[in-house]
């Protein structure tokens, strides 16, 4: 809803793919660890976060949080993957919000560079928590 005065909000762009960022070119695709459940096209909650991989290595995502925004894109009522996987070694600014903290929801933003476990462990020369930006 728009306050009196001020004009609609503009619809998100159509969006298939991520930046490149930092990727090495030519690189693979990847996401970043996290398995979602919800409808396809609809509301999107943490089911869990692979093992190695950035979403777990962020220590922050936890099973339950909704993603709202990918690279700044509202996905409450559109598919994720397109969005979330892109070039292996490039950063994803993913926006959760998580409900049932004592005060009211929390909103918060994780930057996670997109890659397999082995690819982090390598980039990072062992120290996984790299993957985090």
């Amino acid at each position: 809803p728009s306050t009196p005065g001020t004009p609609p909000p503009v619809p998100n762009p159509p969006v298939l793919t991520s930046p490149q960022g930092n990727a090495s070119p030519g690189a693979a695709m990847a996401g970043v660890g996290l398995r979602l459940v919800g409808k396809v096209g609809g509301e999107q909650r943490v089911e869990s976060c692979n093992v190695g991989q950035a979403a777990a290595l962020s220590l922050r995502i936890a099973p339950g949080d909704l993603l709202t925004h990918v690279d700044g894109v509202n996905v409450l009522a559109r598919p994720v993957a397109p969005l979330v996987l892109g070039p292996e070694g490039s950063v994803v600014v993913l926006r959760f919000l998580r409900s049932g903290t004592a005060v009211a929801a929390l909103e918060f933003e994780v930057r996670l560079v997109r890659g397999s476990a082995a690819f982090l462990a390598q980039r990072s020369g062992g120290v996984q928590r790299m993957a985090v930006m």
